[in-house]
Order: structure tokens, then sequence, then C-alpha cells
């Protein structure tokens, strides 16, 4: 009897761990969101295309249960991006991998794939 094989999980790869929370690279141009906001009734994603210096593209995130929210939204490795959790207040992701402005500035996306 041959065995089944294994499928290839696309997240296992060189040197990439896929983190159930934050921002995850789905393919070259499409990352997905994830965001822990218990105490909120919404929040959004703020996209950055020129870094913090342009006013973001404002996406509204799905509530998944258990206090995330969610979001799948263009831009790949390299794009900028914050959750507005008010009006008033839009916060870089605390675990990033990588604030390119500092931990006051927006949160970068990073495709750990790619690092060779």
């Amino acid at each position: 009897m041959s065995e089944i094989p294994t499928p290839i999980d696309p997240h296992k790869h060189h040197h990439a761990y896929c983190l159930p929370f934050g921002a995850h690279v789905t393919d070259a141009g499409h990352a997905r969101y994830r965001f822990w906001a218990p105490s909120q009734k919404t929040v959004q994603l703020g996209l950055y295309t020129d870094g913090a210096r342009a006013a973001a593209t404002l996406i509204d995130m799905t509530p998944t249960g258990g206090g995330w929210f969610e979001a799948l939204a263009e831009g790949g490795a390299g794009t900028c991006y914050r959750y507005r959790i008010s009006v008033d207040l839009a916060v870089p992701y605390p675990a990033s991998r990588f604030q390119p402005a500092d931990v006051h500035g927006p949160s970068e996306v990073i495709d750990p794939r790619a690092y060779r």
C-alpha cells in the first residue's frame, strides 16, 4: 500500500513562521491582517502607499470573535499599515516584524519567506 504524501505547507518555508496575528503575506500582492482589540466594536486597517507621509486608505476590518478583527487587503511585502481603533487614534502593530519609522510610526509588512 502506498503512503499518501503529506501536503506541502506554503507557510513552512525557510526562516518563515506563519503567525496567527499581525500581517501575513498571502501572495505577491495581498496580505491578511489580524488584530486583537477586545474592547473595540470596530477597527479599521490604515494602509499607507507612501510611508506615513500620505493619508491612509482605510479598510473596515471584520470581527471574527473573541476580540479579533481581520482583513484581506491589496499590498504585499513593503506595505506600511496601522490599525485605527478610534476616530483620532491609529496605532502600529506592537508585535510587527518591522517598524521602519520607530515604535510610533506605521508597521511594515514583511515576507519572511523572501529571506535567503
